[in-house]
């Protein structure tokens, strides 16, 4: 059974310890004789290079929701003062005779409305800080994670008065993967577009998304104009930032463009493009036009 396979497994060192090892076996003939033919490969240093990368990827994610934190704060504590006020308006009307029935109903839709948006909110971020490592890949809908991270940011946005644009997604397009790792590249992109583009006059950031019959393309673009020579070459290089000193990592566009690589994908900028502009390149078999079918 394991004759042209290659399995990963334990082995023990002399001293007793285990090792990670990658075994594959393959057969071969010579007149009536049958040969086997076996590698063994040391994998101490790639499973922990895979632990480090573990390790970057939820710290990025981290530091991306503590640049967030008062915008989610502000964003929940939101809806629960509308709940609250709405909840005392109940009370008055149930004191009343007679019952103002429609105006009950109305205040109970609004509350409903409000719960809501806590639940998407609350959705969002467990969505996010989902560790999937161990996890296989799965299908999602493209369009309810790119609603779960927009929730996550568009707070920010609305208090600094930046419109964050994103196109009309379809129902049906699905991708094959791992939700909350494609969601955090995404979250890092309108992150990075928000804080590049503090200081000018005209400031927007839009989402846009181009479908063909090998690819799906989501371009994340920024009134901002272009990154320099200089940068495109360093800006997909681990701690390289142009953000001021304390602000962000350097790690976030580095470990997207891993991400987006085990996706099967590429992350790139357009550097012919008038604005800035990151593009996500995903082929078509990571997509599936309908799950149901």
């Amino acid at each position: 059974r394991l004759i042209g396979k290659t399995v990963e497994i334990f082995g023990l060192r002399r001293d007793g310890t285990e090792v990670p090892i990658e075994f594959s076996l393959a057969s071969w003939t010579r007149g009536r004789k049958i040969f086997f033919t076996g590698v063994i490969r040391d994998m101490s240093l790639r499973v922990a290079a895979r632990e480090t990368e573990s390790k970057m990827i939820a710290a990025s994610k981290m530091s991306t929701l503590g640049e967030m934190a008062g915008g989610i704060a502000h964003e929940i504590n939101n809806p629960l003062a509308v709940v609250t006020l709405l909840n005392e308006q109940v009370r008055d009307l149930i004191e009343e005779e007679p019952i103002d029935g429609p105006a009950l109903l109305q205040l109970n839709v609004a509350i409903d409305k409000s719960v809501d948006r806590i639940g998407k909110i609350v959705k969002g971020l467990r969505s996010f800080a989902r560790n999937e490592d161990a996890d296989p890949p799965t299908s999602f809908s493209f369009k309810e994670m790119v609603e779960d991270t927009r929730v996550l940011c568009e707070e920010r946005f609305r208090v600094h008065g930046v419109p964050l644009k994103i196109d009309t997604i379809p129902e049906d397009i699905f991708f094959v993967g791992h939700r909350a790792q494609l969601s955090q590249v995404l979250l890092n992109l309108f992150n990075n577009a928000f804080d590049a583009i503090q200081e000018l006059a005209e400031r927007w950031v839009r989402l846009e998304l181009e479908t063909s019959e090998d690819k799906v393309i989501m371009r994340v673009i920024d009134s901002g104009h272009g990154i320099s020579p200089e940068g495109l070459l360093k800006i997909f290089n681990p701690f390289f930032t142009t953000k001021p000193v304390g602000v962000g990592t350097g790690l976030g566009l580095s470990i997207s463009k891993g991400i987006v690589e085990k996706h099967g994908g590429t992350l790139s900028v357009d550097s012919s493009h008038r604005n800035t502009c990151f593009v996500i390149t995903l082929s078509r078999p990571q997509v599936r036009e309908n799950i149901a079918a």
